[in-house]
């Protein structure tokens, strides 16, 4: 059932493909979403397994036009921090990318630039260790940063602010 609606349940039987020797016990469905609108949605799917016994899972996807980058879930861990922090977030692009952060007072002031080359990821996970342009520890406080990626051809960019914050 795609967006709890009952009515309009799909019957994944024949998209199903075994795993080789595996007796039917596993393998996956292959089955395209075409009439999806533009926006968040939920999927439940139930399956049961040779015996009979039903089990439930609950997803969520997105659909976005063609060549939409999506950003998301654009996260730093830990924050607060003390010493270094872990910028992480999702994205929808096939090829590789480009990501630039920025960190910012809150007065606007740039302090640090981290920029990240040809990451082929879909889950970026990209280190800092807290300090400035010039190598010092940045201070106790509030910080803004702003996550840009970028598509290698550069037809295709997205990007999301965010909040941080030191405390030692």
């Amino acid at each position: 059932m795609i967006d709890d609606e009952e009515s309009r349940a799909i019957d994944f039987t024949n998209y199903f493909v075994g795993d080789l020797d595996a007796a039917g016990k596993s393998g996956e469905v292959n089955y395209k979403v075409t009439d999806a609108a533009l926006g968040d949605h939920k999927i439940a799917i139930k399956a049961w397994d040779v015996f009979n016994n039903p089990a439930m899972q609950i997803s969520y996807f997105t659909v976005v036009n063609s060549g939409d980058i999506v950003l998301k879930d654009v996260v730093n861990y830990p924050n607060p921090f003390s010493s270094n922090t872990t910028f992480l977030f999702q994205h929808n692009i096939t090829e590789p990318i480009d990501v630039k952060i920025k960190v910012y007072t809150v007065a606007g002031r740039l302090i640090k630039v981290i920029e990240e080359y040809s990451i082929i990821d879909k889950y970026v996970k990209i280190d800092w260790d807290g300090r400035d342009q010039d190598g010092s520890q940045i201070a106790n406080g509030t910080y803004l940063y702003k996550v840009i990626i970028k598509s290698i051809d550069g037809k295709s960019n997205q990007n999301v602010l965010g909040k941080l914050a030191v405390y030692r």
